[in-house]
């Protein structure tokens, strides 16, 4: 048996709390999503820069920017930074790349594509050129399969999945979305626990 190493150990931790994110948020199967593979592969990924020159990636720069446009909308900036300015966009791009199928690396591309049809269609702008509300409600739109068929909506799944995954491994999303202790402290029992309360991020992680 291979012996975990602290690293290893984090990833798995790490691991657990994406997945129950991605699953309670999306309904997809987050097990598909993270995998040991793309754990490693996010953490070369964030290793490296977070930079799209750092990866290879099936986009051209115009699906580039509306994928970046579609994580914002997904977690915009609150007091937080949204998934767009933690370069989430440009993670996907990476993950596919490294390690999903090519079926899959299409059907995010065909995603994307189609948002953008759809937005010039209905609002006779690109998606990047519609204002926060209206990205919105054309996301919620697709959820509901107005507009969109389901096996569309599936895609936006699987991709919101992706968005979620990127932002939980960022070093912003870790430490400031997630509660974060840079190293362990005293054993606290019984803390009171609100539909508000953060998630607990990798203690070693960053």
């Amino acid at each position: 048996m291979v012996k975990l190493t602290t690293k290893q150990s984090v990833s798995s931790e790490l691991r657990r709390t994406i997945l129950k994110r991605i699953g309670a948020a999306v309904g997809v199967s987050a097990a598909s999503i993270v995998t040991n593979t793309s754990i490693g592969a996010a953490a070369a990924f964030y290793e490296k820069g977070a930079t799209i020159n750092n990866s290879s990636t099936a986009f051209s720069r115009d699906a580039l920017l509306t994928l970046r446009s579609i994580c914002e909308t997904v977690i915009p900036r609150t007091d937080t930074p949204s998934a767009a300015d933690v370069n989430c966009h440009e993670f996907i791009a990476h993950q596919l790349s490294t390690c999903h199928s090519l079926s899959e690396v299409r059907n995010v591309q065909q995603l994307i594509t189609q948002i953008d049809q759809v937005s010039r269609a209905t609002a006779g702008q690109p998606y990047i050129a519609l204002n926060s509300e209206q990205q919105t409600e054309m996301l919620e739109a697709l959820e509901d399969h107005k507009g969109f068929d389901q096996t569309t909506a599936h895609h936006f799944s699987f991709l919101k999945g992706l968005i979620i995954f990127g932002y939980f491994t960022s070093e912003a999303g870790a430490t400031k979305a997630l509660n974060y202790q840079m190293v362990p402290g005293g054993y606290k029992g019984s803390i009171p626990v609100t539909p508000e309360t953060k998630a607990w991020g990798s203690l070693d992680y960053y």
